[in-house]
């Protein structure tokens, strides 16, 4: 699997994306939601289950699962922005 680092959201983009409006900040949310699910999948090309007393492994199924929580929030995010309007 080729080393991939997700870029970090830093604080002052959260800062001006809390400030945005909502239809900018839902498209902002959804872009970022499409990386998050291009990144995934990546991961779990190369993801062959836990094995057993396998700290590798381990660690790629902690990063699939942070990141499907990752995109369960934003989910969650926009639903509610979208309700709110």
């Amino acid at each position: 699997m080729p080393n991939y680092r997700p870029k970090r959201t830093t604080i002052k983009e959260i800062i001006a994306l809390r400030k945005m409006a909502p239809g900018k900040r839902i498209k902002e949310l959804e872009k970022k939601r499409v990386e998050a699910e291009a990144e995934l999948t990546e991961r779990y090309k190369y993801f062959h289950g836990v094995r057993h007393e396998n700290a590798s492994s381990e660690i790629k199924y902690s990063q699939i699962k942070v990141l499907e929580g990752y995109i369960h929030t934003l989910d969650e995010e926009i639903t509610s922005l979208r309700t709110q309007k």
